[in-house]
């Protein structure tokens, strides 16, 4: 009797450190390693240079059609009474 009231939590201990083990060399196999993300090259990578001198001309947008645009409703967004002011403020 003493044998089996001994051997009972053994084989309880052994199931789980196998389990661990199983899991641990499951999930260690399946990771990617030859997909990891490549360092950043920096900015005196040649292909980030091309961008270093671009220049945008937004004078475009103050002539013609853009001219015209109006704005709609209160600029910035205020809520009314029913809602919060600060959403991300506690209750």
């Amino acid at each position: 009797m003493k044998s089996s009231s001994f051997q009972n939590p053994l084989i309880q201990v052994g199931i789980v450190i196998l389990a661990v083990i199983i899991g641990w060399l499951y999930y260690s196999q399946t990771t990617a390693t030859g997909y990891e993300n490549p360092p950043p090259k920096g900015i005196t990578d040649p292909a980030f240079m091309k961008f270093k001198n671009i220049r945008f001309d937004f004078g475009t947008l103050k002539e013609g059609s853009f001219a015209n645009l109006k704005t709609y409703g209160e600029y910035p967004i205020r809520p009314d009474g029913s809602g919060r002011g600060d959403i991300f403020s506690d209750y």
